[in-house]
């Protein structure tokens, strides 16, 4: 039986999807678990992996279609299965297209029948200002430095492979190899304006790393990070998007609170110590989080079709800074991870995150978020609220403060917390019983210590 392909839902409040690229063509065969597709949600860009095995029939959405999700977009068929129409046949005498089969080396027509032609060969079409290239195309092309209507494509559209195609041939051209570089280092070459060619590599087979093209602008090898380009990196443009609409429609309210980091500080020299996973403070306060969430089930709820939703289960996302903007990944069921798991899980998901190669579950069903800027030296910031979720913690540095204790003074480092709230949802009194929680356990983490 065939297989549908859908647009799936990444996120609770996910209405649509934008098809990026298909990773793979129509009839060729595909396997249970393979990416076959790259789609675009309001959080990232993640590859869609195939749900069963068979070949892939009846694509029905293009790159840079939008489309709803839940829809289909294709089929997933197996070998001689009947492949149902997309339309209702016409009446012919010939064999229905409703029984037409699958052969292993068999290519399922597109959509449309091919234009005639009688001279000039589709491989060799003249691309034309009003040619259409998939959004990765333009993407890979923009990374290149290559005009994208100067690529050739294979089909109806430019494709990413038709960029490299037209890469590779450019290089066997001028009888020269392509250089070896990261994406950071060839970015970095066009910002300081240098030739890669000029350029000795230290990396794997020569290849140029960032630090090598710093070294021949005279740069210092770790400087601030250079400034991100929003119209090139689609990672800001979909955090943009998403956290405008959030500032717009989200009646915001904050609660700032002060808690002494001592006791904390004494878990985590404890917790470094021992063997396993590197245990970050993060890790702690995640963990914390989770708990005081349980204990006030409204500030994990959810604002959803004019009506508060519940959450059954606690997934903290983490938002972490990368070269491209912002990704927040999940945590999922950290109430159900030990400490220990629970760092292993994160450190996992960072490593993702700053790789570019979150899946689709990595990004997904998050319930409440936690922004850490402390490592930064921030004392205290506001957050905007992660839609549709309810709420978001910002945590800032911890500074040395004299304080009084028992009526006498005395010297504690000290944090600042603010919970940033949707109104929809949390009213002040709601969210101020969440905070005292979370400063109670801060304070005092040994209530919850395994």
């Amino acid at each position: 039986m065939a297989i549908e392909v859908i647009m799936p839902a990444l996120g609770m409040a996910q209405e649509t999807g934008t098809l990026l690229e298909w990773l793979k063509s129509e009839g060729d065969g595909v396997e249970k678990g393979e990416p076959i597709m790259l789609i675009e949600t309001d959080k990232t860009s993640v590859e869609i992996e195939a749900s069963g095995s068979g070949y892939l029939a009846n694509i029905e959405a293009q790159p840079g279609d939008e489309v709803p999700v839940g829809t289909r977009i294709a089929l997933i068929v197996a070998e001689g299965e009947q492949i149902p129409d997309r339309e209702p046949a016409e009446k012919n005498t010939d064999t229905p297209q409703s029984q037409k089969v699958v052969t292993e080396k068999e290519q399922i027509p597109d959509r449309e029948p091919a234009e005639k032609t009688t001279d000039t060969p589709q491989s060799q079409q003249v691309v034309t200002k009003t040619s259409p290239a998939t959004p990765l195309a333009r993407s890979v092309a923009d990374a290149e430095n290559i005009d994208i209507q100067a690529v050739t494509p294979t089909g109806s559209r430019i494709r990413k492979d038709d960029v490299v195609a037209h890469l590779h041939a450019a290089s066997h051209s001028q009888e020269s190899q392509v250089i070896l570089a990261s994406p950071k280092a060839k970015r970095l070459a066009r910002e300081l304006s240098l030739t890669l060619a000029n350029i000795v590599g230290s990396g794997p087979d020569g290849a140029i790393t960032a630090d090598d093209v710093l070294s021949a602008s005279g740069a210092d090898a770790h400087p601030a990070p250079l400034p991100v380009n929003p119209s090139t990196s689609r990672v800001w443009q979909v955090m943009a998007k998403r956290l405008t609409e959030s500032w717009q429609t989200v009646p915001h309210f904050y609660l700032t609170y002060e808690a002494s980091e001592s006791a904390l500080n004494d878990w985590y020299s404890s917790v470094r110590q021992q063997d396993g996973p590197k245990i970050t403070k993060t890790d702690l306060l995640v963990k914390l989080t989770s708990h005081a969430l349980a204990l006030h089930p409204q500030i994990n709820a959810r604002w959803e079709n004019g009506a508060i939703i519940f959450n059954d289960h606690v997934h903290i996302g983490l938002a972490v800074a990368i070269d491209a903007g912002l990704q927040v990944p999940v945590i999922h069921d950290t109430g159900k991870l030990t400490l220990r798991e629970l760092a292993v899980r994160r450190g996992q998901l960072v490593e993702r995150a700053r790789s570019g190669s979150l899946s689709a579950e990595d990004v997904s069903s998050g319930t409440f978020t936690i922004s850490n800027l402390g490592m930064f030296g921030v004392s205290e910031f506001c957050a905007i609220v992660n839609p549709p979720q309810a709420a978001i913690l910002a945590i800032g540095a911890a500074e040395e403060k004299v304080v009084s204790v028992n009526g006498q003074f005395v010297s504690q480092r000290r944090m600042k917390m603010t919970l940033s709230c949707d109104h929809r949802v949390i009213d002040g009194a709601t969210g101020a019983r969440f905070m005292q929680s979370l400063v109670s356990l801060i304070e005092s983490p040994m209530q919850i210590i395994e």
